[in-house]
């Protein structure tokens, strides 16, 4: 799904997460304490609350143990940020948040397509500082085809998707 920024692509998905798994407001999304801060803002603009995890030295990249350490019972989510043209351990965070039933979303806007994509969505960023270039606009890859119609509505201001198209007929 294409959006107009990474920014857009990372509130759009955890809008509809939100909205498919029923979070509450003030419900805890995990992320790294290093980051662009468009990755706290996009919990807040969710009326989430951001839990800030360690980072790794070596890769700038949320640290899996930090993350266990993290969690409790108001936990819904994990965002790993891909940073700096590295890929986080996703092995051991996909572990992590099976083991506690989290979803996660990640935040590829500063890293592209460095992973497969393991969470139930990736959130990326085609600004003109980035890795993969279109002067501006965002994108989100999700292997979850309810969840992509509930994105693309979203995306179309709560539209139904059969009315997306000219074409479309009611």
């Amino acid at each position: 799904l294409f959006t107009s920024s990474g920014t857009d692509a990372l509130k759009i998905a955890i809008h509809a997460l939100k909205d498919e798994y029923d979070w509450k407001d003030g419900d805890e999304i995990i992320i790294p304490a290093v980051t662009f801060i468009a990755t706290m803002n996009a919990v807040i603009m969710n009326n989430l609350k951001p839990v800030l995890v360690d980072v790794k030295k070596d890769t700038a990249n949320i640290y899996p143990l930090k993350i266990s350490m993290a969690i409790n019972k108001d936990t819904v989510a994990i965002i790993p940020v891909h940073l700096l043209g590295q890929p986080a351990d996703m092995d051991r965070i996909m572990e992590i948040a099976k083991r506690h039933k989290l979803e996660v979303v990640e935040d590829s806007c500063e890293t592209m397509f460095v992973n497969k994509l393991r969470g139930t969505t990736a959130c990326f960023s085609t600004y003109v500082a980035h890795h993969l270039v279109t002067g501006v606009g965002g994108l989100i890859l999700t292997n979850d085809s309810k969840l992509a119609t509930t994105m693309r509505s979203m995306l179309f201001h709560g539209r139904d998707e059969s009315y997306l198209n000219i074409d479309d007929k009611p």
